[in-house]
């Protein structure tokens, strides 16, 4: 065997040539380590929950018998001692407790760690990854703390109740081929697996001991379930719902309804559509340019069957935010633990899709929202019950569709911010001089500026003054918007827009002169035929439109990138209103083309850095536009003025 171990020596099978099981392996034991963590944490709540505990064994039996079939040594150990304390949870020879569910979720994070180190090992043998001083590199973790921990625990138990009998462990065959046990013991009949045997499934739920099924079993007569509810063993409806599992086991061996796909073919395939969607916008255009009757009639099926690929493969890259959000629920639970703080989460939503890209990059600002959610946003208890609220502070998680793009709102019943000392703060940095023309809202969006805290000391969970402004920086390049609205001494509400994927934008066609220009749709509040006398020169400011009461900067398009245009009065043009980073701005153009959605593609690096350009787009008629960055755009007016 070739030096391609998975954790140690003891490597059952080699990597190289038995890859695909592998990589089966981190998949499945990814999916029992999330689900397992998410079920501890509900369990938490209900520690009488028998069939969560009976989910959580058999994810973690799962992993145990698959790791022993691959030799992974540390895996298996440690799963096998957690598997033991989880059996005796669900025979109820031991009660849930809040030491037993902080020693499963450590037991989670090593086992983790450990599938962590495996991944990373695969990827090099495969070559997915270049062995090099930046590449990932395999961490040295000692189970035998976490063991340790597991086995106090039963032996202390074990003292209570003598009666408790050590489990034969079963080490050498994953739980698939776990079947070998001899018949007239088991009493299955022969060929049929363990899982879609009613006794088994009955045992491994806990509902009855095996001394019941072997006793039930000697009386071939009758029907086991009828014996069993007979005896008062159980109950009629728990015969009916292990049969109903029986049945779904058996009609999954039989056929699976899913197949595995790597991301990367998907990505290719997302690609080759949008290619696709390009060419038949620019064959409508020339069948409509040439005025051919016998082909326009044919357009609107192929452009219908066109759609519904691209509506397709976006739905295969579309995953719920179930697994992010349950993240967030371990995150919340162990940050009030290190502030000291009763915090209840309430999720909502978490069904709701994303881009699976969008969902890889929205983790990380959930988890800075979230701690500052915890550290500043919830009062300690003693102030909380001075204040006449409950004891335990509540955050709010939720997500939902609105208008074509996925809301994320992050709400905590804290103190909320403090509008003052956020004001004096950002004076005090020069972050804005003049505060007479700051709104409410844009005073608490000041949070997001580089370097920005209202904190007094610095904990080791937030107030550094980084993570609000990594937060904007990384919803900004997922093209979403985030705002925060508070109410002091109730609350703060934290926003996210975002669209539902990357690899298509919404947009309002725009015209300047000969040249097209795509605005996204998000970035859209209004747009209006301003009147001559609202059209001001203000000192140090330029031009502003005078909407309402409200000035907004007059960015001419024209002038920003130097078109040829007949359109240069601004009563007789289109005034756009765009939201950006640094506040509300409009943007000259001559005319509005209607709305579209476009594939965007990559103006290469010779491009990259142009201000208020984002992209590119292949229009209708077979040329490109270009899609404005609304803050780029801000920006590159502002160094134009200066």
């Amino acid at each position: 065997m070739s030096d391609t171990n998975a954790e140690d020596a003891n490597v059952g099978l080699d990597i190289e040539e038995d890859s695909e099981i592998f990589l089966e392996f981190l998949s499945e034991s990814h999916d029992h380590l999330e689900e397992s963590e998410s079920n501890i944490l509900t369990i938490e709540e209900d520690p009488s929950d028998l069939e969560l505990i009976n989910a959580i064994f058999r994810g973690i039996h799962s992993i145990k018998g698959s790791a022993g079939f691959l030799g992974l040594t540390d895996m298996q150990k440690l799963s096998h001692e957690l598997e033991t304390l989880l059996d005796m949870a669900r025979k109820g020879e031991i009660t849930i407790t809040q030491e037993i569910i902080g020693v499963c979720l450590n037991s989670i994070d090593v086992l983790r760690k450990l599938r962590e180190n495996l991944a990373i090992k695969v990827d090099k043998i495969l070559g997915k990854v270049a062995d090099s001083n930046s590449s990932p590199k395999e961490q040295p973790i000692n189970i035998q703390p976490i063991i340790d921990k597991i086995l106090s625990i039963l032996n202390k138990e074990t003292n209570q109740n003598k009666g408790v009998v050590e489990k034969q462990c079963d080490t050498d065959v994953p739980m698939s081929e776990s079947t070998q046990a001899d018949t007239s013991q088991t009493g299955k009949p022969e060929g049929e697996s363990r899982e879609g045997y009613l006794g088994e499934i009955l045992v491994d739920d806990g509902v009855i001991s095996q001394e019941q099924l072997d006793k039930a079993l000697q009386e071939k007569d009758r029907k086991i379930g009828e014996i069993l509810v007979d005896e008062g063993v159980t109950t009629p409806d728990k015969i009916d719902k292990a049969l109903q599992q029986q049945s779904l086991q058996r009609q999954s061996g039989l056929q699976s309804r899913t197949v595995k796909v790597d991301t990367n073919k998907l990505d290719s395939l997302f690609d080759l559509v949008g290619e696709l969607v390009i060419s038949t916008t620019l064959i409508s255009g020339e069948m409509k340019s040439t005025n051919n009757n016998g082909s326009s009639k044919n357009l609107p099926q192929l452009n219908k069957i066109t759609k519904d690929i691209q509506n397709q493969v976006m739905s295969m890259r579309m995953v719920s935010l179930k697994q992010t959000f349950q993240k967030m629920s371990r995150l919340v639970r162990d940050v009030s633990k290190q502030a000291g703080k009763q915090i209840k989460l309430q999720i909502s939503g978490e069904e709701t899709e994303l881009d699976k890209n969008v969902i890889e990059e929205i983790a990380d600002p959930l988890v800075h929202i979230l701690r500052n959610s915890i550290d500043h946003g919830i009062e300690p208890e003693n102030e909380r019950v001075d204040k006449g609220k409950p004891k335990e502070g509540t955050v709010r998680l939720s997500a939902f569709h609105k208008g074509g793009n996925i809301v994320i709102e992050i709400e905590d019943d804290g103190k909320g911010l403090q509008k003052d000392r956020i004001l004096k703060k950002a004076i005090e940095k020069g972050i804005i001089k003049d505060q007479s023309e700051t709104s409410d809202n844009q005073i608490y969006n000041l949070i997001f500026a580089p370097g920005f805290s209202t904190a007094e000391k610095v904990t080791n969970i937030s107030g550094r003054g980084v993570g609000m402004d990594v937060v904007k920086r990384n919803i900004d390049k997922l093209r979403g918007k985030a705002e925060v609205t508070s109410h002091e001494g109730k609350g703060t509400l934290v926003t996210i827009k975002l669209p539902l994927t990357l690899a298509i934008i919404d947009g309002i066609v725009v015209k300047v002169g000969n040249m097209k220009y795509i605005i996204p749709t998000i970035s859209i509040e209004e747009s209006l035929r301003p009147k001559q006398e609202e059209i001001n020169t203000i000192k140090n400011k330029g031009e502003v439109i005078n909407m309402r009461g409200n000035l907004f900067p007059l960015v001419r398009l024209h002038k920003l990138y130097n078109i040829q245009t007949t359109m240069t009065n601004p009563w007789d043009a289109i005034a756009v209103i765009v939201e950006t980073e640094g506040g509300r701005i409009s943007i000259m153009v001559d005319e509005l083309l209607g709305q579209q959605q476009v594939v965007i593609k990559s103006l290469g690096e010779r491009f990259k850095n142009v201000k208020g350009i984002s992209g590119g787009a292949i229009l209708g008629d077979g040329k490109v536009g270009l899609i404005l960055d609304v803050s780029g755009i801000r920006e590159a007016s502002l160094v134009c003025q200066n």
